[in-house]
């Protein structure tokens, strides 16, 4: 705090991931032979081998200003780094000990994920009579990079975000709000797998390299 009148807060925080899972699938006959590439054997053991690494870092800074006793101002800055990276590798383990890898039929993915979105923002809160409102305005910067076994996509793109916040008390215990949001969210980094990935005896997983921001109005 600067004074009664204006001060400012900074919040950091990071969250680092990193797992490995393995999973295996065994029948004494086919599954999913529209998708896996499986060779006749005695039973079938399919091996699935994951690993999840994931760096994201938060940095928030806010200016508040106390104008008067009617009127705040805030002002915003931030930014939101992403470095994450899959892989998954799907074969099948034959009964001589061999195994049969399904990277020529789809799966198997190499996935670096980069995101960040950097934010800029104002936000104007008054008081008129038994009337709340704050109005905000922010403007993002949205960098996405993503390659999965050698394919490469980039997308870039400027958003601008209002939100209006708004509360009128009748009397005392009773108010009307009103409440609106535009925001661009981004799916989680491992619907960006382009590759096949195996999630049980019946069903095979797909994402998308070349998905964008979803944009949502909520009131």
């Amino acid at each position: 705090s600067y004074s009664d009148m204006k001060t400012t807060t900074l919040v950091v925080s990071q969250k680092y991931e990193n797992r490995i899972s393995t999973a295996d699938w065994r029948a004494n006959q086919p599954f999913l032979t529209n998708f896996l590439p499986l060779l006749e054997n005695d039973s079938y053991d399919v091996n699935q081998q994951k690993r999840i690494k994931n760096n994201t870092i938060d940095a928030l800074f806010k200016y508040y200003w106390i104008v008067n006793d009617f009127s705040h101002l805030y002002f915003v800055t931030g930014n939101t780094f992403i470095d994450a990276k899959v892989t998954s590798v799907e074969k099948q383990i034959l009964s001589d000990n061999t195994t049969n890898d399904f990277f020529n039929s789809g799966f198997g993915n190499n996935l670096d994920f980069r995101f960040n979105d950097a934010k800029l923002g104002i936000e104007y809160k008054f008081l008129f009579k038994k009337w709340t409102t704050k109005a905000s305005l922010y403007v993002h910067n949205l960098d996405l990079l993503t390659e999965n076994n050698g394919l490469e996509n980039q997308y870039s793109k400027n958003v601008l975000q209002p939100q209006l916040e708004s509360e009128l008390e009748l009397k005392k215990g009773e108010t009307v709000t009103f409440n609106y949001r535009l925001t661009n969210e981004f799916s989680d980094f491992q619907m960006y797998t382009n590759q096949f990935q195996l999630q049980n005896y019946q069903s095979v997983f797909r994402g998308n390299a070349q998905l964008t921001e979803q944009r949502q109005n909520a009131y």
